[in-house]
């Protein structure tokens, strides 16, 4: 099962974006520009460019980093939102009730339905990475549902590296026919990756491909790459950790 509460908690990160929204090879994209040459493409999680958080999230990558952050809208019949889930407004408040949670599935699983599969996905993400790639070295961060497509990517050999938090829609054969780098940034609490987590990484690591900065962040939980909740001391100092890490793994991964 490809769903979890985790998947549609949203915490909004504070802060506006910095970049800008271009056309990519025929795909709306937010770029947030860098100041050296390299490129890294984001698959986003369910929620896409429909929050802020990406956005802010590219904007800090490309200004540590120095890299140009590109993220594709790739649900051409748009994200998931917020309201199509009724949520509790904190995660203190506890998790919604199972009636709830089988009404947030019915309709997860009828945007699936709607052109939001990774065959239809995919190929428009690949678009902006063919494109960018003609400006220098190419790397891809994949959120939950885009972790997949990121895993797609770097089996073609279409990136240089892959930076994976908190995957989802994979199988255990998928580490197998990764080509590159690949470092896992994981949730200490995340039922969809966490019977494959050992398995990815023993794989990868034994084809020398598991960047040794892979990690389990303490009480995080999936989602947190985007989503996390910073009034959580643990979490905020995990996930900025995280995405200074990211930021350095692209830096010698595309250098």
């Amino acid at each position: 099962m490809s769903f979890c509460e985790g998947c549609i908690d949203l915490k909004e990160l504070p802060g506006k974006e910095q970049g800008s929204t271009q056309q990519i090879n025929g795909v709306t994209t937010y770029v947030s520009k860098g100041s050296r040459k390299g490129n890294v493409v984001v698959a986003t999680d369910i929620y896409g460019l429909g929050i802020p958080n990406p956005k802010i999230v590219a904007d800090i990558i490309a200004n540590e980093s120095g890299l140009n952050v590109y993220i594709p809208d790739i649900f051409p019949n748009g994200p998931i939102k917020p309201d199509d889930f009724q949520l509790p407004n904190k995660a203190s408040s506890g998790p919604p009730s199972e009636e709830r949670m089988g009404k947030n599935f019915e309709n997860f699983m009828a945007w699936m339905g709607k052109g939001h599969g990774p065959d239809k996905t995919y190929p428009i993400f690949k678009k902006v990475i063919d494109e960018v790639s003609k400006e220098g070295p190419t790397g891809a961060i994949g959120y939950c549902y885009g972790a997949k497509l990121a895993v797609i990517a770097a089996q073609e050999g279409a990136v240089k590296g892959i930076a994976l938090y908190h995957p989802s829609l994979l199988e255990a054969s998928d580490a197998e026919k990764i080509q590159t780098k690949t470092l896992l940034n994981e949730a200490e609490l995340d039922p969809l990756f966490g019977e494959l987590k050992d398995t990815f990484e023993k794989t990868l690591k034994s084809r020398n491909l598991l960047d040794s900065r892979t990690k389990q962040y303490p009480n995080t939980v999936h989602g947190f790459g985007c989503r996390p909740d910073l009034e959580d001391a643990k979490v905020k100092a995990g996930w900025e950790e995280s995405v200074s890490t990211t930021g350095k793994f692209f830096q010698e991964t595309l250098a």
